[in-house]
Parts: structure tokens; C-alpha cells; sequence
């Protein structure tokens, strides 16, 4: 545990107060939208999608110019789709690789904005998932110095289960080591006012699922446990009178900001 010490990785200087989620979040949204337009200009064929799109263009007018003529609206029609192909042909290969990189921002970003740290006095809730029966009575915790056990543990014999309830007295990114058919293993528990890297759990196998939802290492092949989890309260992100979460924010100002900078930099898309 290295207490007194930020858990904040957006800044390499200075910690950024989690009540500033906000201002982080449009500045990372901006960025975005800028780095995707500029990448999509970048990779692209701009003649090829500019001469689609004016295909495209005079389709649409012919259709409304001739709607007297079905055989002429109909051909427009004909064409529009062959021409909305041809653009989806032209525009594949940037969209592809601009996906990929924004796919892994999300998860990334997921984990510093989609939940809040814990603060102090605060109740945590740790639960461990066991393989057997018989292992759910010997279970132990081992705390570090700043977390106390609030309340006796809770032993769930349906579900193998085991949840204790924590309290922590002081900032700190804590490590809490379960013990387990001699096993120890830790998960992480933050505690702090300042946008944190968060992990809600640790889990064993199931790779997609701990790509999505765990930032810690898998738990060992053979462990007892299958899975430790902590309870991060959802972040919702205030916008006055509306509170929202950090995707909808991010999704509207990313593409607001690449529309501007489409006309700004005079890129096609």
C-alpha cells in the first residue's frame, strides 16, 4: 500500500480532483474528435470519397427533379445504392483502423470515469467467489494498516460466496490479500478524491470478460477463487440539471468536435 501517493495516471505532475471529471472529459472528447477526423483524412482516398458523395448528391436531386418519371426515379434509385456502396468501399479502410484504437480508449477510459473511488468511511464491500463448498468457511482476510473490517463476514453457501465489509480511515491505494487453502491473493482498493485507475475485479480465465471489466492480472490458474470483486459506486458526470453517464458525453462532443474540424481542416468524410 503506498499511502499519501496519487492514483491518478491522467497526470504525471499533479493529481486531478475527481470533482474536475468534467473538464477532463470534454478535453479527452475534443482530442478525439480531432485525431479521428485527422486520421480519417490521413487514411482515406479524399478524390475517391468526394467524387462519391457528388454521385451520391445527383442521385438524390434526379429523384426529387423527376418524380413525375418513375423510370428515372427508379434508376436514381438504383444508383444510390450502388453509390452508397461505393462509399462504404472507400471509407472502410479508415473507419477500421480509427475503430480499433477507440475501442481500447473506451475500455481505458471506462476505468477512470465509469466509476468513482472509494472515500474514507466509507463502506466497501469485498466479495470472493470459491470453487468449492467446504472452502467458504476458510476464508480469511489480511488488511493493510488504514482498512478495518466494519461487520462480520457474510457466508453464502448456494453461491460459494463470501463478502466482507471494509471501512477505510485514510487515502491510500490498498492491496487486500485473501487467504484461501493456503493460497493469498490481493485485489486492489482505492481510496482518494482524485480520478483513479480502477479495477473492479480480479477473475480467473474468461479472458473477454476480464479485458472489458478487470484491469488487474488474472487470478492464478489454480487459485481457490475465481473471482474478487469491490462495489465502486457508478460516476455519473453533472451537467446541471441533467446527470449523464461519461459515454453519452463523450459520444456527442467527440462527434461535434469532428464535424467543426471537418470544415475547419476541409477534410471529406
Amino acid at each position: 500500500m503506498a499511502l499519501g501517493t496519487s492514483t491518478s495516471h491522467f497526470c504525471i505532475l499533479l493529481p486531478i480532483a475527481s470533482r474536475h471529471a468534467l473538464v477532463v472529459l470534454l478535453l479527452l472528447s475534443i482530442v478525439t474528435g480531432l485525431v479521428m477526423i485527422v486520421l480519417f483524412g490521413y487514411l482515406s482516398d479524399q478524390k475517391a470519397v468526394r467524387v462519391a458523395k457528388d454521385q451520391l448528391r445527383a442521385q438524390l436531386l434526379a429523384v426529387r427533379l423527376f418524380q413525375d418519371q418513375p423510370q428515372v426515379v427508379l434508376r436514381a434509385y438504383g444508383r444510390i445504392l450502388t453509390g452508397t456502396g461505393r462509399y462504404l468501399r472507400v471509407s472502410f479502410k479508415p473507419l477500421a483502423v480509427i475503430i480499433l484504437p477507440m475501442v481500447a480508449l473506451l475500455i481505458y477510459g471506462d476505468r477512470y470515469l465509469g466509476s468513482l473511488p472509494f472515500q474514507t468511511n466509507q463502506p466497501i464491500l469485498l466479495k470472493a467467489l470459491l470453487d468449492k463448498p467446504d472452502a467458504v468457511g476458510n476464508v480469511s482476510l489480511r488488511l493493510p494498516a488504514g482498512l478495518t473490517q466494519s461487520a462480520p463476514a457474510v457466508h453464502i453457501a448456494d453461491t460459494n460466496e463470501v463478502d466482507w465489509r471494509l471501512v477505510a480511515s485514510l487515502e491510500g491505494n490498498y492491496t487486500v490479500n485473501v487467504l484461501a487453502e493456503g493460497q493469498e491473493l490481493g485485489k486492489q482498493v482505492v481510496v482518494s478524491n482524485d480520478l483513479a485507475h480502477l479495477s473492479e475485479c480480479r477473475l480467473r480465465g474468461q479472458f473477454w470478460q476480464r479485458l472489458l471489466d478487470c484491469a488487474e492480472p488474472a487470478l492464478p490458474t489454480h487459485a481457490p477463487v475465481r473471482l474478487l470483486a469491490v462495489n465502486y459506486p457508478a460516476r455519473d458526470i453533472d451537467l446541471g440539471p441533467w446527470a449523464t453517464n461519461w459515454l453519452v458525453v463523450f459520444f456527442v462532443v467527440s462527434l461535434a468536435a469532428a464535424v467543426l474540424f471537418k470544415f475547419i481542416l476541409g477534410i471529406e468524410i
